[in-house]
């Protein structure tokens, strides 16, 4: 099964100002905090992973991170992290116990979003045999890390905070097997190879260069990343943002044209992988779940009419109050479903009068 690691311990993503009044990862744009945001991604997946989210102790209490973690992926793992680490390769050991060594690992920030789908990236990465690959994009400013490339497009070296090529890293690392990176972690520590006393997952890149291991580089096309490095990045991803959004009340109008007529199809891939749906009978999480739910229900039901009374959309939320046929029964409620970025359904609370 994929692993997939969220090392959640720097300093930055908890940081408050003038322009941050909560913590940077809760900031909202659009009613979502930015922490939503970097887990969108992960949607394109359509097959099983595991998440692993590494989180001080202190934030998980403080802020209800626990809480807000679950909501957002649901199947998460938290890891509480007891005291400060050297920076994300450290935190990312944590989860050492939590990870089958022999199974492929994506190591991922939370402070960035990417909109690209990640499992042609993971089928690419493969195709070539890839050991390690890591998403890039263009820039030569000294805050990134970066990578250089021979004639072949393979990686040969990684600086950080250092521009050696115009190809800036990402903050999303693929490794084939996850003890390569645990064995690149640990030669770097040994050596103590850190960089203002922490530890960058992009040198542990260098030490499988050293190794003779397969890296690849995967270039996002333009406008595809979005770093919240600071208050000026967060606020260019909100402008950029605000005019990406799909049409929210189109996407809801859709559903419910597509659950009047039982299209199965149509309506279970407007769900997000990581889905989750809640009535006064059921409590689903995750697209297949949901599937067998709808199945069972359009399969024992001969008269089904789902009447939306009104339609409300705002944002990344829809409200429908409705009326529903099964049957002889008449059940009249309300529909609550919350949108994502890729016009994907990501959670819809039903209640009835």
């Amino acid at each position: 099964m994929l692993n997939i690691i969220i090392p959640m311990s720097g300093a930055s993503l908890y940081e408050t100002s003038a322009d941050f009044i909560y913590p940077k990862i809760l900031t909202e744009v659009n009613n979502r905090t930015l922490l939503e945001y970097s887990q969108d991604i992960f949607s394109t997946l359509t097959e099983e992973y595991k998440s692993l989210f590494v989180v001080p102790t202190d934030k998980l209490s403080k802020l209800g991170l626990g809480n807000i973690i679950e909501l957002i992926s649901p199947q998460a793992v938290i890891i509480p992290l007891h005291g400060m680490t050297k920076g994300a390769v450290c935190s990312s050991m944590m989860a050492i116990d939590e990870i089958n060594l022999d199974d492929e690992l994506i190591i991922s920030s939370a402070d960035h979003y990417i909109n690209d789908d990640l499992q042609e990236v993971l089928e690419h990465f493969r195709s070539v045999e890839a050991d390690a690959g890591v998403l890039t994009f263009e820039s030569v400013h000294p805050k990134w890390s970066f990578v250089k490339t021979n004639e072949e497009g393979l990686v040969i070296q990684t600086a950080e905070k250092n521009a050696i090529s115009r190809n800036a890293v990402a903050g999303l690392y693929y490794f084939k097997r996850g003890s390569d990176f645990i064995e690149a972690a640990k030669e770097l520590i040994r050596k103590d190879n850190s960089i203002d006393n922490n530890f960058y997952l992009s040198s542990s890149l260098n030490e499988l260069v050293l190794k003779g291991k397969k890296i690849v580089m995967c270039p996002l096309g333009d406008s595809v990343y979005h770093n919240f490095y600071d208050a000026h990045a967060v606020k260019a991803f909100e402008s950029c943002h605000a005019n990406q959004l799909p049409p929210v009340k189109k996407l809801t109008e859709k559903y419910i044209a597509a659950f009047n007529s039982r299209s199965l199809h149509e309506v279970v891939e407007m769900f997000d992988h990581n889905a989750t749906l809640t009535d006064p009978g059921n409590h689903k999480i995750g697209r297949e779940n949901i599937r067998s739910m709808l199945l069972q229900l359009f399969n024992d039901t001969k008269i089904l009419e789902f009447k939306a009374l009104s339609v409300l959309a705002e944002q990344n939320r829809s409200v429908i109050e409705f009326e529903l046929k099964l049957d002889d029964k008449l059940l009249r409620g309300i529909d609550l479903i919350d949108w994502n970025n890729k016009g994907h359904i990501i959670k819809i609370n039903a209640y009835l009068y």
